[in-house]
């Protein structure tokens, strides 16, 4: 049985999560079978994560940059990443880092700091993406338990 992918975000020092105030999203529209993640923190949102329509990435797919971590200076790169990498972005953007704090066999736990006065922490499940700041990250695990990430302007 093929599970659909996990996405879960923990936010330092957020509220109740209720959908009031500011940062609240939207009702789900239409044919919307996924409701939105509320935060109590501005400028962290995540990203709702599609269904997969494929099985892990073949082991054999490398990442267009490898493992230079430097490409991402500009938030877009898609880079190989190990447990305790920590992406850098340049200092003109809103999201300073994005860290990988652990990697399991069913998670990749992660952090990122923005202009927030707290870190997002959260974790991926399977394949995913995250926003917070102004980037997007596509997360996608190799059969052979290998982490690439696709990093995106928001």
């Amino acid at each position: 049985m093929l599970l659909g992918p996990v996405v879960v975000l923990l936010l330092a020092g957020c509220g109740d999560g209720g959908a009031s105030g500011p940062g609240a999203a939207a009702p789900p529209k239409g044919g919307d079978r996924h409701p939105p993640s509320h935060s109590a923190t501005a400028g962290a949102t995540p990203g709702r994560t599609p269904a997969p329509t494929h099985t892990p990435t073949p082991a054999h797919r490398r990442a267009r940059d490898g493992r230079d971590l430097d490409a991402c200076r500009d938030r877009t790169c898609e880079v190989e990443v190990r447990q305790g990498d920590t992406v850098r972005f340049s200092a003109r953007f809103v999201t300073d880092t994005f860290t990988i704090e652990r990697i399991t066999d069913d998670r990749v736990d992660f952090s990122a700091t923005d202009d927030q006065p707290a870190p997002l922490r959260g974790y991926v499940g399977g394949t995913g993406a995250v926003e917070t700041g102004d980037i997007r990250v596509d997360f996608d695990r190799t059969q052979d338990g290998r982490i690439i990430l696709e990093f995106s302007p928001r």
